[in-house]
């Protein structure tokens, strides 16, 4: 009889919207979750209809039935770590906060989103400041690219260097109480391609995390699959230190496998994590 190779007992929860492309969104949170042997539960805040080249629409679900399937979850199976990815209503943020509370349901991985590889910017002031003022307090970690992160922070000037991304991650933190914090997608030239680093500023000193730039536009999906990786390992109960090492392992390796799919900008491969010794 063939070996079992279900996953194990640890719960990691996803709350975000549906991506019916499957690059992003909580398709590509449960695909995470399940390489690394993480039980996904997910939790839908929107329907969208969109592909590798945009979003063509977009349902937001009523915030009464976030909270009942948060709610029925977090009673029945229990939750070790999620991650939380709202876009475009601000009272649902506040909703979802609430429920988080009410149910501990911590540790909490908070992935902004405010823009896709398609250009969408998908979150209004009004949002931005929700998410700050509501979620990120209780958060362990926020996973900002350096685009959202300037938004984030109410800034004009783009983050163009490590240098910049270390000034905001260090603001980030101090000015929403927010205990560490991720911002991605920094390119580093050198004679060659360079480095993809992403600083990370663990609430007491910063440290970069480097790998081989890879000049692709397959790496759609690539921020969902990095802040669920990192809600997978604590889900599985690694220090946060360990989660964002990993994490950085998980979708270095899903843009280096990533497929050719659709006449856009292809997603990841998060699946490719389970052949990586």
């Amino acid at each position: 009889m063939a070996e079992r190779t279900t996953p194990g007992t640890r719960v990691a929860l996803t709350i975000g919207g549906s991506d019916s492309s499957g690059a992003g969104g909580i398709q590509a949170d449960l695909k995470t979750f399940a390489v690394m042997d993480v039980y996904g539960a997910s939790v839908l805040t929107a329907v969208t209809a969109q592909n590798t080249r945009a979003i063509k629409a977009t349902i937001f679900m009523d915030k009464d039935l976030v909270e009942q399937q948060i709610d029925v979850i977090a009673s029945d199976i229990g939750v070790h770590a999620t991650k939380v990815r709202i876009t475009d209503q601000p009272a649902l943020v506040q909703s979802v906060a609430r429920s988080l509370q009410r149910h501990s349901l911590f540790p909490l991985v908070v992935d902004p989103a405010m823009t896709t590889k398609t250009g969408d910017n998908s979150e209004d002031d009004a949002t931005i400041t929700a998410l700050c003022r509501h979620l990120l307090p209780f958060a362990a970690i926020t996973t900002p690219n350096r685009v959202e992160a300037t938004r984030m922070l109410g800034r004009s000037a783009p983050i163009e260097d490590l240098y910049g991304a270390k000034d905001a991650a260090v603001e980030l933190c101090r000015r929403f109480k927010v205990p560490a914090c991720v911002i991605t997608g920094i390119h580093r030239p050198s004679d060659e391609e360079g480095d993809a680093v992403d600083l990370y500023f663990d609430g007491r000193e910063d440290h970069e995390l480097v790998s081989d730039w890879r000049p692709t536009s397959n790496t759609r999906g690539a921020g969902d699959t990095f802040s669920a990786a990192i809600t997978a390992s604590l889900a599985l109960g690694e220090s946060l230190d360990d989660a964002v090492q990993t994490a950085k392992r998980v979708v270095s390796e899903s843009i280096r496998q990533a497929t050719d799919l659709g006449q856009g900008d292809s997603p990841v491969n998060p699946l490719a994590y389970a052949h990586v010794s």
